[in-house]
């Protein structure tokens, strides 16, 4: 399990989707933890999901073509502009590719 996400971070979707992480609740009712994070797209929608949920890994048989392991990486601004770089200078890295097509 990757580490508990903190509030500001930025994570990155499998989907390939940004999102900033905006708090971490407890549910009153039954004491569950959850992430309030915000869609860096869009109409930056608010979004509740579990804890749990926030840091699964990606269900492979579902989406096999997914290259990240956990639903939710937390972004790394230096490895994107590597590969961003190394996108530009004509790589042939298909799953790079993949990250900003």
């Amino acid at each position: 399990m990757p580490n508990k996400p903190r509030p500001y971070e930025k994570y990155k979707h499998f989907k390939g989707n940004m999102y900033q992480v905006l708090a971490i609740a407890e549910d009153s009712e039954d004491g569950v933890e959850k992430v309030v994070d915000q869609a860096l797209y869009g109409d930056y929608k608010i979004y509740v999901r579990d804890l749990e949920v926030f840091t699964s890994k990606v269900d492979l048989t579902k989406y096999p073509d997914a290259t990240q392991e956990f639903r939710f990486q937390l972004w790394d601004v230096k490895e994107e502009e590597d590969n961003l770089i190394s996108f530009l200078q004509g790589n042939d890295n298909k799953e790079m590719k993949k990250s900003f097509l």
